[in-house]
């Protein structure tokens, strides 16, 4: 998703996640824009727990790759981070959507 400012907000969304075609798999590979610190530690640090708030469990295991895509402000980059959906996620309650109840 490039929606840098709040585009790791988004990530609940995959909460319960199913597969709904044969031959997709079962956890997608995501790439989510951000913005972050210039100083890498730091905005490693707070992209891991955005990222895994948003998602509502830890990545544990799941690898997950951050890269500075460009500068953006002095204080701020711009990162993409990129990485497998934690199957955790998927047992996790799906979020409701505005007042639609039909949703699987």
């Amino acid at each position: 998703m490039n929606l840098p400012a709040s585009a790791l907000e988004f990530l609940d969304a995959f909460r319960g996640y199913k597969v709904v075609g044969s031959g997709l798999p079962s956890t997608p590979t995501i790439h989510v824009h951000c913005f972050a610190s210039k100083d890498r530690k730091e905005a490693h640090q707070s992209i891991y727990e955005r990222a895994e708030k948003a998602l509502g469990c830890p990545f544990g295991d799941t690898k997950v790759s951050i890269h500075n895509v460009r500068d953006v402000a002095p204080n701020k980059n711009m990162y993409c981070v990129t990485f497998q959906l934690p199957e955790a996620v998927r047992s996790l309650p799906r979020i409701k959507v505005g007042s639609d109840d039909s949703i699987p």
